[in-house]
């Protein structure tokens, strides 16, 4: 019993540290924030938009399928 809760506690600090290093190369990339800053203002802009419900339904899908 003791190896396997050894090893799920090498996983998870395997995971979290990976997830770590990823985020701080991104943080630290220009061109990632840079597009990171565009998409955010993007998304803004489309918040701040004059829409019906219809079609603001019509855009969530199109950006959800962009998403994937």
């Amino acid at each position: 019993m003791y190896d396997k809760d050894f090893a799920e506690l090498v996983k998870i600090a395997t995971e979290k540290l990976k997830e770590d290093t990823v985020y701080k190369m991104l943080t630290r990339s220009e061109d990632y924030q840079k597009e990171s800053d565009e998409r955010d203002k993007a998304e803004r802009n489309y918040e701040n938009l004059d829409l019906t419900m219809e079609q603001r339904k019509v855009c969530d899908v199109f950006l959800d399928y962009r998403d994937r």
